[in-house]
């Protein structure tokens, strides 16, 4: 821990949509979790406060891993709810920053966080950190036509996203800072075993294209009838992809793996060639930069954070992706020239803008 930090009490408030419940609540944003065990490491747990919007959906305080968490129980609720949210948040606030030395508020995502982050930034002049995680830098995000932003420092978690932002609001992050890889809570992995040739994981939402997985495993069919893909997460397309995968008689090529347990995903991702994703929009992937840690080369659209290294394929089609494939498993990439960034990494340049 940072000495003169000690000495000065300085304390941060992080206003999130969502927060794990508990220790073993691991798919609960597990970047969001590595950010806030590392900041912990590095100023001490009792400097940070976590105010939680909606999830968990019960209203009170807890402690997670030593940290005091907050949760508002929102529930993702709209209208006159969500005002009694922001109410509840509000009130929380007032009472950390009147008994602890507040050196900065720090909002995940640019939305209704922000939002509150703004006016407690406003009312007793504290630095304002936002922070672009996921689709919000999208002209959709309504929260952007009503932020002053010029009043926040904006941070981007990749060029992907930062790009994004200056073309929604005109405007450039104040700075980009990607959020690297928690690398002390995987267990050791297993590369060796190769179970499947082309892998995939995520949510099953429409945004991120599971469906691709179709024509794509198709096309290795032919030349490869025991081709292997796997695809790890559940969600809303789930039924519509299995429905999909028997109607094309993939059954045997295509296998849905469900959702598993965040720490086990490395094990399961090193246990393929390649890693494919097949998302339209993502604002940095920290399941490519997992991958990479694998020593998987990655094929994936023109989104997220790509670290420049001979294991990230940029593709513009299905086509292409097709392509690139069938050119990796023929010629397997044998080295990796990069490093992964880490949470480490992150924190360090993070606590540059809380100043301390």
């Amino acid at each position: 821990m940072d000495g003169s930090s000690t000495e000065l009490g300085k304390s941060i408030i992080i206003l999130t949509p969502g927060f794990p419940i508990s220790e073993t609540d691991n798919n609960c944003l597990p970047s969001v979790q590595g950010f806030v065990q590392e900041l912990a490491k590095q100023i001490g747990q009792h400097r940070i406060f976590v105010l939680s919007f909606q999830y968990p959906f019960n209203e009170g305080c807890y402690f997670w891993n030593g940290i005091k968490v907050y949760s508002a129980g929102g529930k993702n609720k709209k209208g006159i709810s969500r005002f009694y949210t922001y109410r509840k948040i509000i009130l929380e606030a007032y009472k950390i920053i009147k008994n602890n030395n507040v050196a900065a508020i720090h909002s995940l995502w640019l939305t209704g966080t922000t939002f509150i982050g703004t006016k407690l930034s406003n009312k007793f002049s504290i630095p304002h950190i936002a922070s672009i995680l996921g689709q919000d830098a999208k002209s959709s995000n309504i929260y952007l036509k009503f932020l002053k932003l010029k009043n926040i420092i904006i941070v981007a978690n990749s060029d992907f996203s930062a790009h994004v932002y200056r073309k929604t609001t005109g405007r450039k992050p104040n700075e980009i800072i990607q959020l690297g890889l928690n690398l002390d809570s995987y267990k050791p992995i297993n590369s060796f075993n190769k179970c499947y040739d082309v892998i995939g994981c995520g949510s099953l939402s429409k945004i991120k294209q599971f469906d691709h997985f179709i024509p794509i495993t198709l096309a290795l069919k032919k030349t490869n009838p025991e081709i292997k893909v796997a695809i790890i997460g559940g969600g809303p397309t789930y039924n519509k992809l299995k429905i999909m995968i028997e109607q094309n008689n993939l059954s045997k090529n295509l296998l849905l793996l469900g959702s598993i347990n965040n720490f086990e995903i490395l094990n399961y991702i090193s246990k393929a060639k390649i890693f494919l994703h097949t998302s339209k929009y993502e604002a940095s992937s920290h399941v490519m930069l997992e991958a990479n840690y694998c020593g998987l080369p990655t094929v994936s659209y023109s989104v997220g954070y790509h670290p420049t290294n001979n294991l990230n394929h940029v593709c513009e089609s299905i086509d292409e992706m097709i392509q690139q494939i069938q050119l990796l498993l023929k010629n397997p990439s044998t080295s990796n020239n990069s490093t992964t960034p880490t949470i480490n990494e992150t924190v360090t340049a993070y606590r540059k803008l809380y100043q301390f």
